[in-house]
């Protein structure tokens, strides 16, 4: 077969898997094909299978090499193993699946890269929805609408079926919710306050440390599924609304007593550092001045410190002997400066103490009052070092207890804003529980246009409370309503920006 057009070697690689095809094709042409009997009444063998053809490569200066047929396998998807498609929210029977577990075409949340969109804002907006046919249309428009006009991303927003109860202990779990919220979500700002404070030299590490099982902040929200393990939806709603409570109770008490503890040994240090980090004027002496820098258990001789002003001392050389009787010559001695002046030591007797203070004043040299004390400078020096080595010993528990809890908290957090969407939600809509919640991340400098749109296509949830939005000139006497906090569908906010 040298230099036949069927050698395979010399096709491409389309060509090849083509012929293959083409060759498996004729195979199963074979199988199928029914027996006829031969002319002897015998039966005649089966029609003998198509060859493949081989491409037989010679070897330099020798007989042509055989080479077994090539195995072409096509493999085809399992068309079962493929999620379900649903053109449209329209083709959807309420009894198809409960009402949390409808899907919706929104695009789900796939984190590639932990580089923040800057596009983004910091807020999520959490709505739902009646899940009727005709607001699931609703949904599916609003949905195309801020994704063509690039107004915000969209994600379904999973919440269990839990059990309702009566209409007067849902309408007392709204007002407690509510109350529970903003509780939490100032717990968790106290938090990230507080992990700022511990990692002093650390700060642009923050938003590292800020997580929520495991993941940041963002992707938990935009990913949240409910804790069945921690808070089990079968249930009563009071029972599962008392758990957050408790949970949230206990993680603010250990915070206090942490926080308390660890400031009033930071507050110690701080104070300890401030005497070292003063003027000579101010600041402690103890880590400058040395036992070899004054006269000792003498009864008649004593050391003074003197502070001088920078451009001064030249005059100081020239007259610190002669600003009174019985100044030791020689006896000055420069130990420590600042950006305004310089320490000097000076020994005379003590009967003249007075009269130098008196004449130094007058050429603007200032004695400063210190008395050396070993004892008292050991126990300033062992006191810093102690406060120093206490903190070290508090940093790294107190960090990972925070670490811990503000990921607790924060979970917590999100559970109570998909309670409370359960709850508008049931209040609002009514019976049986038919209703979709869905997150809304808006763009930058688009929550306006968001909230017209939204209003817009809802607007038929409530008539009445969307003309007043769209209006907002309307006043009516007597009735002092804020319309921001009421829209014609349920709607919760939240706010990542935690240490703004």
């Amino acid at each position: 077969m040298r230099g036949s057009s069927w050698s395979l070697n010399r096709l491409g690689a389309g060509a090849r898997a083509h012929q293959g095809l083409i060759w498996a094709k004729g195979v199963a042409a074979a199988l199928q094909r029914p027996r006829q009997p031969a002319a002897g009444g015998s039966p005649a063998l089966p029609s003998p299978v198509p060859a493949v053809p081989k491409a037989i490569p010679r070897r330099s200066g020798g007989a042509p090499t055989p080479r077994l047929p090539r195995r072409i396998v096509r493999i085809v998807p399992n068309p079962s193993s493929r999620p379900p498609r649903v053109s449209s929210l329209s083709a959807l029977r309420p009894s198809d699946a409960p009402w949390h577990a409808r899907l919706l075409h929104f695009a789900p949340v796939v984190t590639l890269t932990k580089r923040k969109d800057l596009n983004m804002s910091s807020e999520f907006w959490l709505i739902s929805a009646p899940g009727d046919k005709e607001n699931l249309q609703a949904l599916e428009r609003m949905n195309t609408v801020t994704s063509k006009s690039n107004l915000s991303h969209n994600t379904k927003f999973a919440i269990p079926d839990f059990k309702v109860g009566t209409l007067d202990s849902l309408v007392g779990l709204s007002d407690e919710l509510g109350k529970l919220d903003t509780f939490a979500e100032n717990l968790i700002k106290k938090m990230a306050q507080c992990v700022v404070e511990v990692m002093e030299d650390t700060k642009g590490k923050v938003y590292e440390n800020l997580l929520a099982n495991g993941v940041d902040l963002t992707s938990f929200v935009t990913r949240f599924e409910w804790d069945m393990a921690k808070y089990p939806a079968k249930q009563p709603l009071v029972v599962v609304v008392d758990t957050l409570a408790k949970q949230l109770a206990q993680i603010e008490t250990d915070l206090k007593a942490r926080t308390a503890a660890y400031n009033t040994l930071k507050g110690n240090l701080e104070n300890l550092e401030k005497k070292s980090t003063g003027n000579l004027f101010t600041r402690t002496l103890a880590d400058i001045v040395n036992k070899e820098d004054f006269v000792l258990d003498s009864e008649y001789l004593i050391t003074l410190l003197v502070i001088v002003p920078k451009p001064n001392y030249s005059q100081w050389q020239k007259r610190y002997e002669s600003l009174s009787d019985m100044v030791v010559p020689r006896s000055t001695k420069l130990i420590a400066e600042d950006d305004e002046g310089g320490l000097f030591t000076v020994t005379m007797f003590r009967k003249v103490i007075n009269d130098f203070k008196a004449k130094a004043k007058e050429n603007k040299f200032i004695v400063r009052e210190f008395f050396y004390d070993e004892k008292e400078i050991k126990s300033e020096r062992e006191e810093m070092t102690k406060l120093l080595s206490e903190k070290k010993q508090q940093y790294g528990p107190l960090l990972r207890w925070l670490k811990v809890n503000f990921s607790e908290a924060f979970i917590a957090w999100i559970h109570l804003k998909a309670l409370r969407v359960f709850v508008e939600s049931v209040l609002r809509y009514g019976l049986p529980v038919n209703f979709q919640a869905v997150l809304l991340q808006p763009h930058k400098k688009a929550t306006k246009r968001l909230r017209e749109v939204l209003n817009s296509v809802f607007k038929h949830l409530d008539e009445v409370a969307a003309a007043s939005i769209l209006d907002a000139s309307v006043d009516i006497p007597g009735l002092q309503l804020n319309n921001q906090d009421y829209f014609p569908y349920v709607y919760f906010h939240i706010d990542l920006s935690l240490l703004d």
